[in-house]
């Protein structure tokens, strides 16, 4: 009995070892059409070697294009949702900047002061540049003495910068343009604006923005290839800020 239990401890210790080093290493989807009936395929493979093909039927013609219309109007009504939630961005932090000002009039205490605290540690790291549609710019920050962070772009006075939580950070009077530009926190540490046409970046910190988390500290490629899909041709009838 001893025996076999020790028995299952090696072979235990095997497989949680061969399942450490065992990674996805492409994982590719595509749509296949074989005599009007679509299919999906799915190849995954790992750094062993070893491979998974899986082919699933999709539906003939009228089938598929009733899955792609719906999925296109349910993105559409997302999207809108999400962008009228993305409209009040700019009102919401305004006024999360007001209500700060009345708790430190009520408690005494500052909030936004203690957020900086926290959270501006990467932001006070040297070397971060602003990229936008004119240039890339030397940009620093810095905490004063009240606890206020700063920052300051090359070229440009310093001014008031905001910290909402962890991820939205907020320059006031961006390049001395009178207005204020909002940054959100994308996942490797960069910040982008909401139409993502100016970034603040680290230097060598890739835009990963739209990258998928990988939590197996692979570099999986994953590859998503839609389908060509050709309608039936028909003959031709005659006849502002937030």
């Amino acid at each position: 009995m001893k025996k076999l239990f020790n028995i299952l401890i090696v072979l235990a210790a095997i497989s949680q070892t061969i399942s450490a080093q065992r990674f996805v290493t492409k994982d590719s989807v595509w749509q296949s059409n074989t005599g009007g009936r679509f299919y999906e395929n799915r190849l995954v493979e790992w750094n062993t070697g070893e491979s998974s093909l899986n082919v699933e039927l999709r539906g003939d013609t009228l089938t598929l294009f009733n899955n792609y219309l719906q999925k296109f109007i349910s993105e559409g009504g997302q999207m809108s949702a999400l962008a009228r939630d993305a409209a009040r961005f700019d009102r919401n932090i305004t006024a999360l900047n007001q209500q700060n000002a009345e708790v430190l009039v009520f408690i005494g205490r500052d909030v936004m002061d203690t957020i900086t605290a926290r959270f501006a540690g990467p932001l006070l790291q040297s070397g971060w540049t602003v990229k936008d549609t004119a240039a890339t710019l030397d940009v620093s920050f810095s905490v004063n003495g009240q606890g206020q962070l700063r920052y300051q772009i090359q070229g440009f006075p310093t001014r008031n910068a905001l910290l909402i939580g962890s991820s939205v950070l907020r320059l006031n009077n961006y390049r001395a343009t009178g207005q204020s530009l909002d940054f959100f926190l994308a996942q490797g540490g960069n910040w982008f604006t909401l139409e993502n046409k100016t970034k603040l970046r680290l230097p060598g910190n890739q835009d990963v923005a739209n990258r998928a988390v990988n939590l197996s500290g692979s570099s999986a490629e994953t590859i998503k290839l839609e389908p060509n899909f050709v309608p039936e041709k028909k003959s031709a009838k005659k006849k502002k800020k937030g």
